[in-house]
């Protein structure tokens, strides 16, 4: 990823020996409000802060129902109240509590096949949704 102030271009990249730096690819990338970019990777969800250029991570772990249902993001996205989303491969669509650091994850269920499609369709009407 890579920033450029009027002047000059800064370059993040992924670094091995560096846990704070960018997950590495990114596949979706969405601004909210505040500037704050979301990025969308193979490997979890990312926070960029451009006010002090930090990145958090945001992965699944299997421990924690309320992380990222599944660490290959395949949709950002915002609902008209605000909320943002976050859509997976295999693990379904999550609502991210940003305040707190949480998910709630809607995911197939064969009682109600459509569910995680009825929530997509409330934030992006051109969504089609899938299940695999």
């Amino acid at each position: 990823m890579s920033k450029f102030d009027g002047t000059t271009f800064t370059n993040y990249t992924h670094d091995l020996d560096d846990p704070n730096s960018l997950n590495a690819p990114v596949n979706k990338i969405q601004e909210d409000d505040r500037g704050v970019l979301w990025l969308g990777t193979y490997t979890g969800l990312d926070k960029f802060d451009p006010a002090n250029e930090t990145f958090t991570h945001y992965q699944h772990r299997q421990a924690n129902p309320t992380s990222l249902s599944n660490d290959v993001v395949t949709f950002l996205g915002t609902d008209k109240q605000g909320g943002f989303w976050v859509g997976t491969l295999g693990g379904g669509l999550n609502k991210f509590d940003p305040q707190t650091g949480r998910f709630i994850t809607f995911q197939y269920d064969k009682a109600d096949p459509l569910r995680p499609c009825r929530v997509a369709i409330q934030i992006n009407p051109c969504l089609l949704c899938k299940t695999l």
